[in-house]
């Protein structure tokens, strides 16, 4: 697929910064698809046709075999993927920091969850846990770019909108780094400078497993 880059700068689809990054061409290979579906030839309809003008993005939810292929070219601004002409997969631009802490800190409603005596359902519950993971993701992020101070208000404001005392701290919603086999959230927290919040939740996370064995037994 051949790139108008002209087009792409044109409606900000990436940022002046990344004007090294653009690529001329994305390569889509679709050699292990046996068939492509209306949706999937609707995308590529669209990408083809659409040149930019539009933004096009794929909420976080969507299972990857509905990509078309296209995830090297993901870039997460918060509940959703945008295709931008860049590959990003693996690399550091993999997460658009400005959108996303815009979008987390800014626009996005969390539903009054700091609230006491409100009942979610397992449901909700796994919403939350999503939201929480998307800071965690965020968070990692700007820590990578050296923005520290950015870190620690996302951090805060993360703790104040999906507060524990609703949604408590779970093993999916802090991020496991496998690489290094430690907790993402807690982590951050060392990071910032903030042990005793690190420490903290640690011991939470461990109270509340060590309950859900004894109640399994």
């Amino acid at each position: 697929y051949q790139v108008d880059s002209a087009a792409v700068m044109a409606a900000g689809v990436i940022s002046p910064a990344d004007t090294a990054a653009l690529l001329k061409q994305m390569t889509i290979n679709l050699k292990d698809k046996d068939y492509l579906g209306k949706q999937e030839l609707i995308i590529l309809d669209m990408l083809r046709t659409n040149n930019w003008q539009r933004p096009i993005y794929y909420a976080i939810t969507v299972s990857p075999d509905q990509f078309v292929k296209l995830d090297p070219y993901f870039q997460q601004t918060g509940l959703a993927y945008q295709l931008v002409p860049m590959e990003v997969k693996g690399k550091a631009r993999s997460v658009n920091t400005e959108k996303m802490y815009d979008n987390l800190m800014h626009k996005f409603r969390y539903g009054g969850l700091e609230h006491d005596g409100i009942y979610l359902d397992q449901t909700i519950m796994r919403m939350c846990h999503t939201h929480r993971s998307m800071f965690v993701q965020l968070i990692g992020a700007l820590l990578k770019e050296g923005k520290t101070d950015k870190a620690l208000k996302a951090l805060e404001y993360c703790k104040k909108v999906i507060p524990e005392k609703n949604v408590p701290y779970e093993i999916l919603s802090v991020g496991y780094d496998y690489d290094r086999g430690i907790f993402k959230l807690p982590d951050y927290w060392h990071q910032v400078g903030r042990d005793k919040e690190a420490e903290r939740i640690l011991v939470k996370m461990a109270q509340t497993s060590i309950e859900y064995l004894e109640w399994y037994n």
